[in-house]
């Protein structure tokens, strides 16, 4: 936002003369949360550009297109001109730089513009007649300045810029923090200013067409009344809660023109392109107090009814930008009847735009939810001043003001009659400020400093705030930001200026914390897919609802009240939409072999009320989840190998060792089972100990060409929620010191039934074995002739180890001995000789 320090003067009245340098108002500003990015200064027009009047015109002797003005320049003096304008003409009052002059434009070398005296075409010119752009004015160069509008023959003379409030000006651009609507215009910033400078804040409003009034700001969150009307004009209906409030006035007789040249440069300062002197009323208003109205044109509402209300079908709506738009279901309008005529708090309409053949203006000034403003503005890509200020929440009782001085400045600039009528339709019978019961003693012990309490409590007042002897404390209508005592707590720190806090006397040394087990297992999860080859990502959880309701049951499915986009519409209910999106734009790009995992988030809905194992509220379930997926060639060909692509056994591999690190040792990795879906048998589910803690899937040719996907492509998610109880249960594992004694590796193979697993072989040995085997590994599988039909054979090595002592071989075949006996009795194994 950008602020124009001329007008914070103008503003603050008497106060002004109190402001500090420019570098310190900008320092100030920036210490209690308005950053300021930049300060430029605008040039004021020397004094030598006066007013002067064309008295007559002649014909250049020796070109067509130039005229020689007599020009009066003050009482006394008549002075010759050449201008080339195809306007000017006698009897215009004009502005005249004289020799001497140094323009706020650059010659061809470039360096500012003089005037100077010289001969064109063989007639002396003393000065020029200027255009508004040779003035820094515009970029209207069309012809020149008149200005029998705004100046009067007794002016000639006088400097131009003196009589049309032409003065130099300082710029702030603002950086705003989307919770203070309050500040986005020039009366927030400027009592926020002066909150922090110490003085008062009674505002000094001018039109410039009449006497200053000044207004105690510290009345302005006083109730006003508020009634409902049904005036002779049109009638106002409110059909939507997202418009609380609706204030409309009229006014007759307007002569719409050009808005005086003060108006014209203080709005194009400030980034605005000037249209009319109304719609320039509703612009001055908004940057002055930061409440938005809109001015129509009253011949557009022919029904007699102005509805704010929404349809149930799309709706073609052309803007003022003269852009035709297709607005959603669910877009707020306002109406004449059933006729759209704006969108409402956003943009008005093309056909109810203020022309120069408007006469009538119905003036709005309204409330209007700023979700619903937001979800509009997002959804349509348009924002506008209007929509920026609404979205952040305005003011309840600014309607009728900003509405009073919008009247006020189209009377002083375009005119006509102001109906005494008034429509206000509200459902904001009274407004009732919320109390915040603020003990002063809570801004020590969050500050660590003390703070009298009168100060505090003056600091407070100072915003707006109304602060009663029980220390509650009421905020104003323009801070909806405030409403706990924490947040007295900072504006309290903030205006006193957190600098001033002094430095802790006592260095406290840095102990760190331990790392949470949670954190702990999801790093291990990552390190693991890491240390496989795996790149981790990180997608959107917001997805279109079509992708989420393919990959679960609709029902289940959770969608955003006011999405960001058509494209993100929906909560993930899966992390594989988002790690597929991430295969077809690598695909897209080129890049066709990819390794990625993700770790995140995924949501549903659920009847589970809180007793899953992820975070549950109000009927949606939130939990953790590990996917990973592969795609594209496992290898690339070359002159030492073939290309080959991912197989069903690749990712199983590191899904093993991946989830051997995810269940630690509650869980062996033989215990786990693969069971296929009956009605998909590319998808399985993974079981451990009876829980389902994940699935494996196979994309199927049709599900790779959606994604563009032409290779072979798995992929796994596993429920790290579930997964977290397994490790959080798990024996920690415990390091021993390296034995200084040799160990014994005893090598035998076992026949047995073909369904017998070797993790069921190990398990045995080592509840069998004695505290001495220390590693048990089965290093060979045999099926074939050499033994008997739906056998087969399994070769096991077992290390045997003592910390205190050599082992001897006789000790270690005993054991074994031990071993082999536990085989046979229990899956009917036969030593293989």
């Amino acid at each position: 936002m950008i602020v124009s320090l001329n007008w914070i003067k103008e503003l603050l009245g008497d106060q002004a003369s109190s402001l500090p340098e420019v570098e310190v108002i900008a320092d100030t500003l920036t210490r209690i949360g308005h950053e300021v990015e930049e300060i430029r200064t605008t040039s004021t027009l020397p004094d030598s550009v006066i007013i002067g009047e064309v008295l007559e015109t002649q014909k250049h002797p020796d070109a067509d297109r130039l005229k020689v003005c007599s020009v009066r320049i003050s009482e006394t003096e008549i002075t010759s001109i050449i201008c080339g304008a195809p306007n000017v003409a006698a009897g215009q009052l004009v502005p005249v730089a004289t020799p001497g002059s140094v323009l706020p434009i650059y010659d061809k070398e470039g360096k500012p513009l003089k005037i100077k005296v010289s001969k064109i075409r063989g007639i002396e010119s003393n000065g020029m007649i200027c255009a508004m752009d040779e003035l820094a004015l515009g970029e209207d160069h069309d012809g020149i300045m008149v200005l029998n509008n705004e100046v009067t023959a007794s002016d000639i003379g006088r400097p131009f810029a003196e009589v049309c409030g032409l003065l130099g000006d300082t710029l702030i651009e603002v950086s705003l923090t989307p919770n203070r609507p309050d500040a986005a215009s020039h009366r927030g910033l400027a009592r926020d200013l002066c909150a922090a400078l110490g003085l008062s804040t009674v505002w000094s409003f001018s039109s410039h067409g009449g006497d200053d009034a000044q207004v105690d700001a510290q009345d302005q969150w006083s109730p006003r009344s508020v009634q409902s009307s049904n005036k002779d004009h049109v009638s106002i209906e409110l059909k939507d809660s997202a418009c609380p409030r609706y204030v409309a006035r009229w006014v007759h007789n307007v002569t719409i023109a050009p808005s005086p040249l003060f108006v014209r440069q203080r709005l194009e300062s400030l980034g605005l392109r000037s249209v009319n002197n109304v719609v320039d009323a509703t612009n001055w208003v908004l940057h002055e107090m930061g409440h938005p109205t809109h001015a129509f044109d009253a011949a557009a509402f022919t029904s007699g009814s102005l509805r704010v209300q929404r349809f149930d079908h799309d709706t073609s709506f052309t803007t003022l930008d003269h852009v035709e738009r297709t607005c959603p279901v669910g877009t707020l309008f306002i109406c004449d009847g059933d006729k759209p005529v704006a969108i409402a708090g956003v943009m008005g309409g093309l056909e109810s735009e203020v022309s120069d053949q408007t006469t009538d203006i119905l003036l709005e000034s309204a409330m209007f939810a700023p979700s619903s403003i937001r979800k509009t503005s997002k959804v349509l890509g348009l924002q506008s001043d209007a929509s920026y200020r609404f979205e952040r929440g305005a003011d309840p009782l600014a309607c009728m003001e900003a509405a009073d001085r919008v009247i006020e400045l189209i009377e002083a600039w375009a005119g006509g009659d102001v109906s005494t009528e008034v429509a206000d339709v509200s459902e904001i019978q009274e407004y009732e400020p919320q109390a915040i019961e603020f003990d002063t003693a809570l801004t020590t012990r969050i500050l660590g400093h003390t703070i009298e309490d009168n100060v505090q409590f003056n600091t407070l007042t100072s915003l707006g705030c109304v602060v009663e002897e029980s220390e509650s404390v009421y905020p104003p209508s323009f801070r909806p930001d405030l409403t706990r005592p924490i947040d007295l707590v900072e504006e309290v720190g903030r205006l006193w200026d957190y600098n001033r806090l002094p430095e802790p006397s006592v260095q406290q040394a840095f102990v760190p914390q331990p790392i949470p087990q949670r954190e702990s297992f999801i790093v291990a999860c990552a390190s693991a897919c890491m240390r496989l080859g795996y790149r981790e990502i990180q997608a959107n959880s917001l997805i279109p609802k079509e992708d989420a309701q393919r990959a679960i049951d609709p029902a289940l499915v959770i969608h955003t009240l006011n999405p960001v986009s058509s494209e993100a519409t929906s909560l993930r209910p899966t992390l594989a939409i988002g790690g597929l999106n991430v295969f077809q734009r690598n695909r897209n790009r080129g890049v066709h072999a990819a390794r990625c995992f993700e770790i995140g988030h995924v949501y549903r809905r659920t009847d589970k009320e809180g007793k899953g194992k992820g975070t549950w509220h109000q009927g949606i379930e939130e939990r953790t989840h590990l996917w990973i997926g592969v795609t594209g060639p496992a290898t690339v060909a070359d002159w030492a190998q073939s290309s080959s692509t991912y197989r069903f056994d690749h990712l199983k591999r590191n899904l093993l060792s991946v989830l051997h690190v995810a269940l630690g040792s509650s869980v062996q990795v033989h215990e786990l089972t693969f069971v296929v879906d009956p009605s998909n048998p590319l998808v399985s589910t993974i079981h451990a100990q009876g829980d389902v803690i994940g699935t494996f899937t196979e994309l199927g040719r049709k599900e790779r060409s959606s994604y563009d996907l032409d290779s072979p492509t798995f992929m796994v998610e596993i429920d790290l929620d579930t997964c977290f109880e397994f490790w959080n249960n798990a024996v920690p594992t415990r390091t021993a010191e390296v034995s200084k004694f040799p160990s014994i590796d005893y090598d035998f193979a076992l026949v047995v039934a073909s369904d017998v697993t070797a993790g069921t072989l190990e398990e045995i040995i080592r509840e069998t074995g004695s505290d001495r085997l220390h590693h048990v590994q089965c290093f060979d599988v045999y099926e074939g002739d050499q033994i008997a039909k739906n056998t087969k054979s399994l070769a096991f090595r077992c290390t045997f180890l003592d910390s205190t002592k050599t082992l001897t071989f006789n000790e270690v075949e005993d054991e074994i001995k031990l071993i082999l006996n536990s085989l046979k009795d229990k899956t009917s194994a036969e030593l293989r000789t």
